[in-house]
């Protein structure tokens, strides 16, 4: 090599011959490494948009369902307002009931009072018819007391109607 002189075509010849192969054959190897770490990187960037992906699918599930479950909460809610409304309607009819018991219960014991009243007469009539009275006002005594009978049966009629109400 002393031989030739140093010129620019002689250098191109010793870069092609020498220095070339062997930054192809280190850059090759180098390409090789890099490729597959890019493959390595790829398959991470896949692996992670098919997480992002599943991810985005669950997200819509649950939005939905939270959807629903929003739906199914208003329905209740509307019910539960109904059944307020009801409550409350029951309420001042209950109430009303109420009064209505107060007021029978007042007529009933009234009646018992009237009841006991007639009894006394009845049994005071019937004590006279035995002792004093004779004949024709014996007859206008016990027509009375049949008559005191029947009301007592008609009293004891109201006051079962009125304790089969209450």
């Amino acid at each position: 090599m002393s031989d030739q002189p140093l010129t620019l075509a002689v250098l191109a010849q010793f870069h092609r011959d020498v220095i070339l192969p062997d930054v192809e054959r280190v850059v090759g190897a180098l390409e090789l490494r890099m490729d597959a770490r890019f493959d390595a990187v790829y398959g991470h960037f896949d692996a992670v948009y098919h997480r992002f992906d599943r991810l985005e699918t669950e997200y819509q599930m649950l939005v939905a369902g939270l959807r629903q479950v929003e739906e199914r909460l208003a329905s209740v809610e509307q019910r539960l307002a109904s059944v307020e409304e009801r409550v409350a309607g029951l309420d001042a009819r209950v109430a009303a009931l109420e009064q209505r018991v107060a007021d029978l219960v007042h007529r009933v014991a009234a009646l018992e009072e009237r009841m006991s009243r007639v009894e006394e007469r009845l049994e005071d009539l019937g004590q006279r018819l035995t002792a004093e009275e004779s004949g024709q006002q014996r007859v206008a005594l016990r027509a009375e007391l049949l008559e005191l009978k029947a009301q007592v049966q008609a009293l004891e009629g109201r006051l079962t109607a009125l304790e089969s109400e209450v």
